[in-house]
């Protein structure tokens, strides 16, 4: 007697299983909360369950220049806990010589990374190496430059295609 071959339609569905259901978008407690103030002139308060999802609102906030009244997050008790006065306050100047400043495209955010210690100021600062995918980002958060094999090596200084000097940390060489 002939042994019957499964069909693949019959192993579907002899291994389909009751599946779990998902929780609903928006379940979860927020944890970080914005206010703002929209294009119409309405507050609005929206919530937030991620750090991620809350940081990406403000940059968008900012970048549409919407303006933030209150941001932050929320204690486990549920009350909020304000991150106004611990914003991006600006350390000290930035250092124009060794920086690219876009005037037409600001984001309104410093970058505390480029904060260059032995100069006391913001500078240019180049970030990367993971595939040899090279940036330079500027004080005011601007991508001068980017992309693979955007400089020559030479005496331990990286020489940049338009020009500029950056040592092994990623600081502009200051002479």
């Amino acid at each position: 007697m002939a042994r019957k071959v499964p069909t693949r339609a019959s192993i579907k569905k002899n291994m389909i299983t009751e599946k779990k259901p998902r929780a609903k978008r928006g379940s979860k407690p927020s944890k970080f909360y914005i206010q703002y103030v929209d294009q119409n002139g309405e507050e609005i308060d929206k919530g937030y369950s991620s750090r991620g999802g809350y940081e990406n609102a403000l940059n968008r906030f900012n970048e549409k220049q919407f303006k933030i009244n209150d941001h932050g997050s929320y204690t486990p008790g549920g009350k909020r806990i304000s991150d106004v006065s611990n914003g991006n306050v600006m350390k000290g100047p930035i250092d124009m010589a060794y920086s690219i400043i876009d005037e037409e495209n600001k984001t309104g955010v410093i970058v505390q990374s480029n904060w260059n210690v032995p100069r006391q100021a913001y500078t240019s600062r180049l970030y990367g190496g993971l595939n040899n995918y090279y940036k330079i980002v500027e004080p005011d958060g601007i991508t001068s430059l980017e992309g693979h094999n955007i400089f020559k090596t030479k005496n331990n200084k990286r020489i940049m295609i338009d020009g500029r000097e950056f040592d092994g940390a990623g600081w502009p060489v200051i002479e």
